[in-house]
């Protein structure tokens, strides 16, 4: 589970996903989804007939929101989802200030944009967590908010496709991997995994399960 890069919106503190939810419910925008209105609204020599994302071939070739535009204020602080490294700082006309950091143990990217100021550095690497930015109003945008983006890219950082960031915030019963089977037996007090080959890529719900029936065997032979 990832971290909502937002403590606040216009609407209230955000404490769970639900929060962020309820907040783009009422006045952001979500994933895959065409809001944007006409093109003319953001700039008077764009066609009123073709929406803004029909008119830029915006995330083509659905011409759909690549994204979750969450309702925050301007100077709202923006967090890190997760330990990464930022691989890109833009200034865009359509998109305003932009921060992008890879995820290489994900395999995906993270894209902040609308942003007020940029304090950190290209190639820096970031924690889960830690302030990136202020929200605003940069680039076209029909009011202050935070565009956040989820890029899933293949084995060399290369971006393949945009993906809804809402489930990464919901609680995913993920394939463990041979660090994570480690710590679990460290917390569990255990020397080297045993099975550690059988257990890599299985999911956590499979390991507990197994560790369980081992505690309840344990019990009744003693």
């Amino acid at each position: 589970m990832l971290q909502i890069p937002v403590k606040k919106t216009v609407w209230g503190e955000v404490s769970s996903i639900q929060d962020l939810e309820k907040a783009i419910s009422k006045s952001g925008q979500p994933f895959g989804v065409d809001w944007s209105g006409p093109a003319c609204n953001y700039d008077p020599s764009f066609p009123c007939d073709k929406t803004y994302y029909q008119y830029l071939n915006f995330n083509p070739p659905s011409n759909l929101h690549a994204g979750i535009d969450i309702p925050v204020a301007t100077g709202t602080e923006v967090f890190a989802v997760e330990d990464g490294k930022i691989v890109q700082i833009e200034a865009v006309t359509t998109k305003g200030l932009g921060i992008v950091i890879y995820h290489e143990k994900l395999r995906l990217k993270s894209l902040y944009w609308h942003l007020k100021d940029i304090p950190v550095t290209l190639g820096q690497k970031i924690q889960r967590g830690v302030f990136l930015a202020h929200s605003d109003n940069t680039g076209f945008s029909a009011g202050p908010h935070l565009h956040l983006e989820f890029k899933i890219t293949n084995e060399y950082g290369n971006s393949i496709k945009s993906v809804d960031p809402m489930p990464y915030f919901k609680e995913i019963n993920m394939t463990l991997t041979k660090e994570q089977i480690h710590r679990l037996y460290a917390l569990w007090g255990l020397n080297d995994p045993v099975g550690e080959a059988y257990w890599e890529g299985k999911t956590l719900d499979q390991l507990l399960e197994a560790r369980k029936k081992d505690v309840l065997n344990n019990l009744n032979n003693s």
